[in-house]
């Protein structure tokens, strides 16, 4: 169910991303959780009028970003190439001094072009 301040249809696009971040931390390897990363995704591209209320809650995942933080964000902005986000990144990346971080943000935007080397590890995208 929605809340309601989840801002109305987008609010379990932002639920489907709260309840990845849980799972991610308990899952046994990218096979348990790409059914979810897939069906966040599809939902994304469905609801395109979310998208400033999708790309807000990315600007915040990016800002505490970690390896569970990280794999959403690639695994949906390698389909949906948003520039919004992609700048945001590069700000981020810019401003970062911790080595560990600036090498997540690097990682995020290798997943904007067609290369990406860990697409493999993603049946919808290693094929």
């Amino acid at each position: 169910m929605n809340s309601p301040a989840s801002g109305g249809g987008c609010g379990l696009i932002l639920d489907k991303i709260d309840f990845l971040l849980k799972v991610q931390q308990i899952a046994d390897g990218v096979d348990q959780v790409e059914p979810l990363l897939e069906d966040l995704a599809d939902q994304i591209k469905d609801k395109e009028g979310c998208r400033p209320k999708v790309s807000e809650r990315f600007f915040v995942l990016m800002q505490d970003i970690d390896p569970w933080s990280l794999e959403i964000l690639q695994y949906c902005m390698h389909d949906l190439r948003w520039s919004e986000v992609s700048d945001h990144a590069v700000i981020l990346l810019r401003q970062e001094e911790r080595v560990g971080r600036h090498r997540l943000y690097e990682r995020l935007l290798e997943s904007f072009d067609d290369s990406w080397p860990e697409r493999e590890f993603f049946r919808r995208y290693s094929g």
